[in-house]
């Protein structure tokens, strides 16, 4: 049994932002975002622990067990962020990070909505 503590970090790639993505009008900007994507997801190896290595009376010992535990671990993290607004968020984030920078710069920003 693996008790696994993760990490999964979310983004949007600013690098996907095409030239029709982005209008100017006076003071203004009006910007479509690309979609977030997961960016990375790891184990927290501090806090993820075997808590039982025991095999049953009809399962022989796998050296592979463990290691596929935390492949597997790793994937239920990312279903679950996906699940729990994860794309949400990053978007969100985004979308405050580039108003601040925008109002910095005496701008007004407007998101557009997704294609």
């Amino acid at each position: 049994m693996l008790v696994a503590h993760g990490v999964v970090k979310a983004g949007v790639d600013l690098q996907e932002i095409k030239p029709e993505d982005v209008r100017v009008e006076d003071k203004r900007v009006i910007v479509r975002l690309p979609r977030a994507k997961i960016t990375d997801v790891y184990l927290d190896e501090h806090k993820t622990r075997i808590v039982d290595r025991t095999t049953g009376l009809l399962r022989a010992f796998d050296k592979d067990l463990e290691q596929n535990a935390r492949r597997q671990a790793v994937d239920d993290l990312r279903l679950a962020a996906r699940y729990n607004g994860i794309y949400g968020d990053a978007e969100e984030r985004a979308r405050l990070q580039l108003a601040n920078l925008f109002r910095q710069l005496g701008l007004q920003v407007e998101f557009a909505k997704d294609k």
